[in-house]
């Protein structure tokens, strides 16, 4: 089967219109309903025909933005093929722990999702039956390197990850035993520049009522139009990253990585939307080009969520027409599936069908960097997985399956001492509990001593 990736801006709008014949497929054309009946526009198209499309940054699984873009990665991943599912995906470090309890009971209560095929299609409304049978959730950094480690890179050795997202940039070293604890670390993320952007631009133009979701779009071109003027914004995007990196995630990094990590690992990944950047890289390049490699993955907006697709492999014990990884981002919300190969012959016959050709759905990439979001072939990821444990360079499980205060991954041989603890605390309880039952059973004799001297009413003082 082959792995593909779909994905589409992470904003949405309330509107009051059903929309007829605005987009040439349902990547293009996503229209949500809720239980009221009230309709939203999300993706790109909000983007087109909404007046001020937006998102929280990392929402809650309560908020309306999430579930929106839950229901629309999962009709993606169901439209052609109403298939049970087996979901993963995730959160940020610093928010992991308090949602991903009530997200996965989110997406278990999810049965129907209501949308308009209108859009693009001459269909009405359809509420699409959901099949969910397995839900995981991980923290984000946790399906980089299940990407990096079991995905097509095949990443071996101890290496530091960077993940530049909108909302987020988080860190973290891992070794092939896990991560190392203390060096997992949140800062703020693209978000930050975006504002330093749009406060830039607001002392000599008017942004009218552009959100911040429609300058992000604007940051990554090199130009903007604002008031009928095409503005250069080249040289002012470099002087706002390399203010982001210096005051931000240079000081970042300098807390999170010790120089005895360094003498560990001596490469770098980065991955998400800020990778895009060269002027980030550069950075980076400029202040490690001593002790570390940078290297830029080949697929940033798409790593997390393949890893979350592989560990959903996991679950369903290999099977991958029912694994899909959802990376619910703040920038991009992007869905990988596993999807059977066509042949040559079979796209010609439904390409000369004009009327079917209009109600089959060919999701399309959307961003400018869509070279990082084709169609990679792989092995089967179920022989890749085996083969990696097979070597004991890494398992899935060994990753996805510890349990620890803040995320599931935590290196063994960071935490010797703290297992130490745990033992002798583990032994002094169960000596407590050995002593309380002698106690009780010395009591248990005295009170038949007393029965048998018929001392009726007579109540022991222990005391």
């Amino acid at each position: 089967m082959k792995k593909q990736s779909y994905s589409f801006p992470s904003v949405y709008e309330a509107t009051g219109t059903n929309l007829s014949f605005v987009s040439k497929d349902l990547m293009n054309g996503l229209q949500l309903y809720d239980e009221q009946e009230q309709s939203y526009i999300i993706g790109n198209l909000a983007l087109n025909e909404g007046v001020s499309p937006n998102k929280l940054i990392n929402s809650s699984p309560y908020e309306l933005d999430y579930q929106l873009l839950l229901q629309a990665g999962l009709l993606i991943a169901n439209h052609d093929n109403n298939r049970p599912l087996a979901i993963t995906t995730g959160f940020p470090f610093s928010t992991y722990q308090v949602y991903k309890d009530i997200a996965k009971e989110t997406i278990l209560k999810l049965k129907n999702i209501d949308y308009n095929p209108g859009t693009f299609t001459n269909q009405e409304k359809i509420s699409l039956k959901t099949n969910i049978q397995q839900v995981e959730i991980l923290p984000e950094m946790i399906g980089n390197i299940i990407g990096l480690r079991v995905g097509q890179a095949q990443a071996t050795g101890n290496f530091f990850v960077v993940s530049l997202g909108y909302g987020t940039c988080e860190a973290v070293l891992s070794t092939e035993n896990g991560i190392v604890h203390r060096t997992a670390s949140s800062i703020n993320g693209m978000q930050y520049a975006v504002d330093l952007f749009m406060r830039s631009l607001a002392q000599k133009y008017y942004l009218g009522l552009k959100t911040e979701k429609q300058l992000d779009v604007s940051f990554r071109n090199d130009y903007i139009i604002l008031d009928r003027q095409k503005i250069n914004i080249v040289d002012l995007r470099r002087r706002i990253l390399e203010r982001y990196y210096i005051d931000i995630i240079s000081n970042g990094l300098r807390r999170s990585f010790t120089d005895s990590d360094f003498e560990r690992a001596d490469r770098i990944y980065l991955t998400g939307g800020g990778a895009l950047f060269p002027e980030l890289i550069e950075m980076f390049e400029k202040e490690f080009k001593q002790i570390a490699k940078i290297e830029v993955v080949k697929n940033p907006l798409t790593l997390t969520s393949e890893g979350y697709s592989l560990n959903s492999i996991m679950l369903t014990d290999g099977d991958e027409s029912t694994a899909i990884g959802l990376d619910i981002g703040n920038a991009n919300t992007v869905l990988t599936q596993y999807e059977k190969e066509v042949s040559t012959h079979e796209t010609h016959k439904h390409e000369s069908h004009e009327t079917h050709k209009h109600e089959k759905v060919v999701l399309h990439e959307t961003h400018k960097e869509e070279k990082h979001e084709k169609v990679v072939e792989e092995e089967p990821v179920k022989k890749v997985v085996e083969d990696v444990v097979a070597n004991e360079k890494v398992t899935i499980e060994k990753i996805v399956k510890t349990e620890e205060p803040i995320h599931k991954v935590i290196l063994k041989k960071e935490i010797i001492d703290e297992d130490k603890e745990e033992k002798e605390i583990s032994n002094f309880k169960k000596t407590v509990e050995e002593e309380e039952d002698s106690t009780d059973d010395y009591i248990q004799k005295l009170l038949k001593i007393e029965n048998k001297e018929n001392k009726e009413n007579y109540e022991p003082d222990f005391s």
